[in-house]
């Protein structure tokens, strides 16, 4: 089976049946009735919940997974019809596959709800912006949503980083 196999028969598990397989993690309004029993979920202001989808990156790092560009562009359309808000397709960068699936996503597939995010760090160190690889891989990805993820611990910057709190 497929990996979009196998998400697509995950995707399809009815709540119900879900709630009777896992019945401690679900609430006796949807354990003990296939709808949920409006008059005991408490009466607040509605926000909408977002989903920021990181499968395709964080999700494949596991030992063992290897998600080819076709497997990742199935998941993605998965993804999609499942309603996820954005979906972070991988490292903008950091491998061929991530940036060939940046190139083909947007034009092979006709997202109807999911918008595509690239994930990447801020700008090496003694490096200006414009001249930092990373940040010219996040901006070629061409996707909407750029997420950048920077050392904050002190530790961090001198060890990982090695430069100082001021550079970073």
């Amino acid at each position: 089976m497929t990996i979009s196999e196998r998400a697509r028969t995950w995707a399809t598990v009815p709540l119900r049946a879900w709630s009777l397989r896992f019945p401690r993690m679900m609430p006796d309004s949807i354990r003990n009735s296939d709808e949920v029993d409006r008059q005991r979920v408490p009466s607040t202001p509605r926000r909408p919940i977002e989903l920021y989808d990181t499968t395709l990156r964080d999700g494949s790092q596991q030992e063992g997974i290897s998600l080819s560009v076709e497997d990742k562009l199935a998941i993605t359309k998965i993804l999609d019809d499942l309603g996820v808000d954005v979906i972070e397709g991988g490292y903008a960068g950091a491998n061929p596959k991530d940036d060939e699936y940046f190139r083909r996503v947007q034009g092979e597939l006709d997202l109807q709800h999911a918008t595509i995010a690239a994930f990447g760090n801020t700008r090496h160190a003694n490096i200006e912006c414009k001249d930092d690889a990373t940040m010219s891989a996040l901006l070629a990805s061409g996707a909407e949503i750029l997420t950048l993820v920077g050392k904050a611990s002190s530790r961090h910057v001198r060890t990982v980083l090695e430069t100082t709190l001021e550079e970073n």
